[in-house]
């Protein structure tokens, strides 16, 4: 054939495959260097196995009710806790947490969430564990050592928050990824039963009523919900 000749139509199925392979194998590199071969996004929602109540005095209530802030029926700041079994998502990588917590018609608010509306809002911040271990914290009396451990954010800096105008807040969920993550996944990474704190934490009416109160007769109905990749 002439220098010129056109390629035949075995020459020209060959040149096609051959594109097809290089268009294939570039977009499986593409793929690859983007990490979208190897993500698996997921979710779980864990169930409540326990709680109870710490105050500023040192006194562990463990019974069926929890309460965060200050009244003058319990005239000391309280906190609350909530234990979660970490081990479904252990060794996930965490993208965003919250807890679903169960309220009541028991509360009494009064501070004000400036630029957000004319009604009074409770600011519930959500904590880790902090430096005390599962078992104190579940077993352990007359210690404001444990209460600050878990209450104080200047000691346990805050996962998340949510601001909240009623004690009710139905189906209301509060923050736990917004801060300080390094330390939820670090516990996550471990597995087993954890501790999230909640505490009130824009409590401006000092030595005056400023709670939420709420029931943990039905703790399976207090929640926390996780995403991960």
């Amino acid at each position: 054939m002439g220098e010129h000749s056109q390629p035949t139509k075995i020459e020209n199925k060959n040149m096609n495959i051959t594109k097809k392979s290089t268009l294939w194998g570039g977009l499986a590199v593409l793929a690859l260097c983007c990490g979208t071969t190897n993500v698996q996004a997921g979710s779980a929602v864990l169930t409540c196995l326990d709680s109870g109540t710490w105050n500023a005095k040192g006194v562990h209530n463990s019974t069926s009710n929890y309460q965060i802030g200050f009244s003058t029926e319990l005239p000391s700041e309280q906190a609350s806790y909530f234990v979660f079994d970490l081990t479904p998502v252990k060794g996930k990588t965490i993208t965003a947490c919250n807890l679903l917590i169960i309220g009541s018609n028991d509360y009494n608010i009064t501070t004000m969430w400036p630029g957000h509306g004319t009604g009074p809002n409770f600011k519930v911040g959500v904590a880790p564990q902090g430096s005390d271990t599962l078992s104190q914290v579940l077993t352990g009396n007359n210690s404001t050592t444990i209460y600050l451990d878990g209450a104080d954010a200047n000691r346990n800096q805050d996962l998340g928050y949510n601001w909240v105008p009623n004690g009710l807040h139905t189906g209301t969920t509060f923050d736990a990824f917004h801060y300080n993550n390094s330390r939820l996944q670090t516990e996550v990474n471990a597995g087993g039963q954890w501790v999230f704190w909640s505490c009130d934490r824009f409590d401006t009416g000092a030595g005056s009523e400023n709670y939420i109160w709420g029931s943990t007769a039905f703790t399976t109905a207090i929640k926390c919900n996780i995403t991960y990749q």
